[in-house]
């Protein structure tokens, strides 16, 4: 067995693989379709130990399209291929509506292309499923796949290969990706918001801390005030009548009031 992996590369091919074959499934004509609604078909293809799948053609229920296109290496004395169609559930497990063993025309690997129609079996019974639409191309001279260490003695699931036109799923390991190193993010300073710098929250502190001092060069002072001022309070200097008046923001009750009780102390 450990001579079969060491002769093997990764995801089981041989590494005496002298080309590789596209297989586009174009379309599928089905007997029947299975389910209250139209169903979502999907095509998974097993080659050799790969297993390849196609997107969902959603709606697709008897007469699905994808014109999906797979590349893959094929290993010497690998002839043949298995098709699986499935109905995509989604709150219950995907439905095997139809299936087929594929063979691969020795005029393929000869580097002709064939289009043909081949039957499907499923429920209906052998070969009357319906058919399903592929397209074969072989190109030989294709580089043979890196050999790799195999993973626990298994293939695993790869999301997304690179040999994978159009999307789809692969089961198994694609030759080696080399990927650029990840590089940490450089730690920025930021200011947390609404932040004052010090210099201003103290001057923003010391305007609150000052009284309102009215500037007299903003407005004229009302000489009425201050006449009334200095009557109510005859024994009080003209220039402390005319600060307390200002003081209080040029208020002619308020001046009164403090100049009273100064007049009485």
């Amino acid at each position: 067995m450990l001579q079969q992996q060491q002769a093997m590369g990764f995801g089981g091919f041989h590494q005496s693989a002298v080309g590789a074959i596209n297989l586009t499934i174009v379309q599928a004509r089905l007997a029947k379709n299975y389910g209250m609604t139209r169903m979502d078909p999907f095509c998974r293809i097993r080659l050799g130990v790969m297993v390849f799948e196609t997107p969902t053609a959603y709606n697709g229920s008897k007469t699905p399209r994808w014109n999906k296109t797979i590349q893959s290496q094929l290993p010497p004395g690998v002839t043949e291929f298995y098709i699986e169609i499935y109905d995509e559930r989604t709150f219950q497990m995907d439905e095997k509506v139809a299936w087929g063993m594929i063979k691969i025309k020795p005029e393929v690997l000869e580097g002709q292309t064939d289009d043909e129609w081949h039957a499907l079996t499923g429920k209906q019974g052998d070969g009357k499923e319906g058919m399903v639409q592929i397209i074969m191309q072989y190109k030989k001279g294709a580089a043979p796949m890196m050999m790799n260490p195999m993973i626990g003695g298994a293939p695993v699931l790869i999301q997304q290969p690179p040999n994978i036109y159009g999307g789809g799923m692969v089961y198994g390991v694609p030759p080696m990706v080399y990927q650029q190193p990840m590089v940490a993010p450089q730690p920025q300073m930021v200011r947390p918001p609404y932040a004052q710098p010090p210099q201003q929250t103290q001057q923003t502190q010391q305007q609150f801390m000052q009284p309102h001092i009215p500037d007299s060069s903003l407005g004229q002072i009302n000489e009425k005030d201050l006449k009334a001022l200095k009557e109510m309070c005859p024994g009080l200097d003209d220039e402390i009548i005319k600060s307390v008046y200002q003081s209080s923001g040029e208020n002619l009750d308020r001046a009164a009031a403090q100049l009273l009780e100064m007049s009485a102390s």
